[in-house]
């Protein structure tokens, strides 16, 4: 009986380790948004950006800023090599989402790359009535690798149970 509760608590607990999340060469995660979410500032940030956060940098990345649906050729694009000072900042040309619309592509073309998560910052319109300006912020994680989730480490549990089980019994016999 103990057996059995310490299999499906080692099941479970395997499957809520924390750990970064490494993207393995192929990956592709493409992102688009129609709204940015916007504060109305007064100073405005002295360039517009999309950057990476993701350490150590390992991964050669092709990435790609669409005004609007991830479709038809790039306002931008470009490679992320790791032995560059620009490497994971991308600086976005101008009037580039500054209606709170469009979408970046990555693509990791060599090596494998941690990925925490995009950060995009871009200045919108200025209203002169009240002398601020629409800054959009928004911080994007990348969408996961598909992985044994709980469900999967609990079945294996149970089957290691089963196993278990049946050796047990072939033994009494």
């Amino acid at each position: 009986m103990y057996k059995k509760l310490i299999l499906a608590g080692f099941a479970l607990a395997l499957s809520t380790l924390a750990r970064a999340e490494i993207f393995p060469e192929g990956y592709t995660f493409t992102y688009y948004f129609d709204t940015l979410p916007g504060s109305q500032e007064t100073e405005i940030l002295p360039e517009n950006t999309l950057t990476m956060g993701g350490f150590p940098q390992t991964g050669h990345i092709e990435w790609q800023i669409f005004d609007s649906l991830p479709t038809g050729t790039p306002v931008a694009s470009g490679l992320w090599i790791p032995t560059e000072l620009e490497w994971g900042f991308a600086l976005l040309p101008n009037g580039v989402w500054e209606d709170g619309e469009g979408s970046f592509s990555i693509q990791i073309i060599q090596g494998a790359q941690q990925i925490d998560s995009f950060e995009i910052n871009v200045n919108g319109p200025f209203d002169p009535v009240t002398q601020t300006t629409t800054v959009f912020r928004a911080f994007v994680p990348p969408a996961p690798v598909p992985e044994m989730g709980t469900v999967g480490y609990l079945g294996l549990g149970f089957a290691l149970m089963a196993l278990w089980r049946r050796r047990a019994q072939g033994q009494a016999s």
